[in-house]
């Protein structure tokens, strides 16, 4: 039975400048991870990420394995003719721009979740901390991680509210999250099924759930076959991730297909029920919170 409570909506910033804070977060963002990028390659990893820019070759780890880092290359070979060529400068500069997204988004979530002081201090936090800052001035991909897992989050926030219009952003980012990093849509499904469940029961319609399966299944096809069509296809790809993943198995080898499910379910134990609480608490509590404030300001009103 769908609640009957009205979805929540976001509240602009009091002014006709409530476009400006996101603006230049952004653009701090940007300007702070670029200005101290690195110089050089850093990590291996680093290193086969610029390689594969020139093309996949998994055999010799380009990327390294399981390989699936195709949209975070694409991203890097689109930038590249901006930095001259440079391939460790694209790669950085994808990761500047998408940390430096994350920081708009962290502000509006926080904002959303406890108003403009929480969306501050949540800004602040992104903008300052010394891992989040290093990875994105590298030529990695946690820093263009960083900026899709927050961005997953605020919209999986406002989907719980009962938004619709967020459906499709959301599906999208998740469904092209495994082409950055293949871990980050196995650890964020929990969170969005349950934002989707709790924004269906505040009266998003089925139908856009069912488009925002479709747009990402779609999506996932099209960039899962592109990738499998530059490293030589399926049959190709498959005996070198079985053999990558039987040399990464050791905690489990011994259990077999138990052992590696039960591995599985202790990682997503432990990264699961601080989102699944968000998802469903968050959203009544909010709500709540803003009943309080409404009725306290027509009091005062009165």
């Amino acid at each position: 039975m769908h609640g009957s409570a009205k979805p929540w909506r976001a509240q602009p910033s009091e002014g006709s400048g409530s476009w400006r804070w996101p603006v230049a977060l952004f653009a701090i963002g940007l300007l702070s991870r670029w200005a101290t990028r690195a110089q050089l390659v850093q990590a291996w990893d680093a290193g086969n990420f610029v390689l594969a820019l020139d093309g996949f070759d998994l055999e010799h780890h380009v990327p390294h394995m399981p390989g699936v880092f195709w949209c975070l290359i694409t991203l890097g070979r689109l930038l590249r003719p901006w930095t001259g060529g440079d391939g460790v400068a694209a790669l950085e500069l994808v990761n500047a721009l998408a940390a430096a997204a994350a920081l708009p988004c962290g502000w509006w979530l926080g904002r959303a979740f406890g108003g403009l002081r929480v969306g501050a201090w949540l800004a602040g936090l992104l903008f300052s901390a010394p891992l989040l800052w290093y990875y994105a001035s590298q030529p990695l991909s946690y820093g263009v991680e960083l900026g899709w897992v927050v961005a997953i989050g605020a919209c999986a926030w406002q989907v719980a509210a009962g938004d619709s219009r967020l459906v499709l952003p959301l599906a999208a980012l998740l469904a092209t999250a495994g082409g950055i990093r293949p871990n980050t849509p196995l650890f964020l499904l929990p969170l969005v099924v349950v934002a989707c469940w709790r924004g269906w029961r505040r009266g998003v319609a089925a139908w856009r759930f069912g488009a925002g399966i479709a747009l990402g299944l779609g999506l996932l096809a099209a960039w899962g076959g592109a990738f499998l069509a530059e490293v030589g296809g399926f049959e190709r790809f498959w005996p070198l991730f079985q053999a990558w993943k039987g040399d990464h198995s050791g905690q489990s080898r011994e259990g077999g297909l138990g052992g590696n499910f039960w591995l599985l379910l202790r990682s997503v134990g432990l990264t699961a029920p601080a989102a699944l609480a968000l998802a469903l608490v968050g959203p009544p509590l909010h709500r709540r919170q803003r009943t309080a404030e409404s009725d306290a300001s027509a009091s005062a009103g009165t």
